[in-house]
């Protein structure tokens, strides 16, 4: 976290001081022309021009954040800090004086006074996002700071939709679960399903056992009573990954539809038309099962559609059921080895040369 809100600090530098508003005094106003036309901020030029500005007038806390960097670049880091201080003293808003209290407080080891002044940067400043997010997502790498953070995010204020928004996209996806775990009683993480969207980046980072507890955690629901989230296609507030993902694109799909009163997965395919039409994760432990199926209306064909179980992240299948004409049952037993933590249970139509449509009435797994 250290190194990363150093570097946001160094950042912040000139473009900050430039967008100061405080004062439009002559010499400070020098002093921000001779940076625009690529002077450092501590040339003599700058900080003979900054000198006179504060002579005139101590309050300007653009003048004194580029005084404070000169005694900083000349190893007097107290008159600094006594610089900064000042600053800080005379108002909030400043951005410069904010980031290097952040820094201040890090080098001292300080993480309740580093978070205190990045909270105080966001509510002040619309700039600070740019600087305070990326160093605020670093620290979620240190488990020690994931509640902190979190402690900060569970306040009600402008920046905390911004930075979760920020941080499901940009965090490692571990992190980014541990800061949602924590801040789960915010509202909007639900409304604006950052929740999905991290579930599904922890599902193709491999983290399934994380991806379950965190879609247990924002979507309680009892337990189901087979190995197959809504296996009669009953319940669409079962949610993907961990309930059906349907693709319907016109020309192949699968949709829930109602059969002679009661919820079917109804699946359709043009000629030749082939692909993944519905899917789901499962976790199943280690051991021997069966996989069965109720087929609803649907035609003979040649390459009837299949169901695949595979270990996630593998090609190794473990089972393989196509689906039979009519009303009818089909099964096949098989067996989940101790390196599969997760399977994806997947329903694939394959190209024929007449169009294909069908149902599944249910389908289960359970052990054996």
């Amino acid at each position: 976290m250290r190194a990363a809100i150093l570097a946001a600090a160094a950042l912040a530098g000139a473009g900050v001081w430039l967008a100061s508003s405080d004062t439009s005094a002559h010499e400070l106003d020098r002093a921000r022309t001779l940076i625009q036309q690529g002077r450092a901020p501590t040339a003599p030029q700058v900080q003979d021009s900054v000198r006179k500005a504060l002579r005139r007038d101590l309050t300007q806390p653009a003048a004194l954040e580029m005084r404070a960097l000169a005694f900083e670049r000349n190893g007097d880091r107290e008159s600094a800090a006594r610089l900064y201080g000042l600053s800080d003293r005379i108002g909030r808003r400043s951005l410069a004086t904010r980031l290097w209290l952040v820094q201040d407080a890090v080098q001292r080891g300080d993480v309740k006074g580093a978070l205190a002044n990045m909270d105080v940067a966001l509510r002040t400043s619309s700039a600070a996002p740019t600087f305070v997010f990326p160093a605020m997502v670093h620290g979620l790498d240190d488990p020690e700071l994931v509640e902190p953070i979190a402690a900060l995010v569970n306040r009600p204020s402008d920046w905390r939709e911004g930075f979760l928004i920020y941080a499901t996209d940009n965090a490692d996806s571990s992190s980014a679960a541990a800061l949602l775990l924590n801040a789960r009683t915010v509202p909007f993480i639900v409304k604006d399903e950052l929740d999905r969207k991290l579930v599904a980046r922890l599902v193709d980072d491999g983290k399934f056992a994380l991806a379950w507890q965190l879609d247990a955690a924002f979507d309680p629901r009892p337990p189901g009573t087979g190995l197959v989230e809504d296996g009669s296609f009953n319940d669409p507030a079962v949610r993907y990954p961990f309930g059906w993902g349907l693709n319907d694109k016109g020309e192949i799909g699968a949709s829930r539809e109602t059969e002679n009163g009661r919820p079917v997965l109804a699946y359709h395919a043009n000629v030749a038309e082939s692909g993944q039409v519905a899917a789901q994760v499962l976790m199943l432990k280690p051991g021997t099962y069966a996989l069965d199926l109720l087929a609803g209306r649907s035609a003979p064909t040649e390459v009837p559609p299949v169901w695949t179980l595979a270990c996630a992240g593998e090609t190794r299948i473990l089972a393989m059921l196509a689906m039979p004409p009519g009303h009818a049952h089909a099964g096949v037993r098989f067996s989940v080895p101790p390196n599969c933590v997760a399977q994806w249970l997947v329903l694939t139509i394959r190209p024929a040369l007449t169009p294909q449509s069908g149902s599944v009435e249910n389908l289960t797994i359970s052990a054996r």
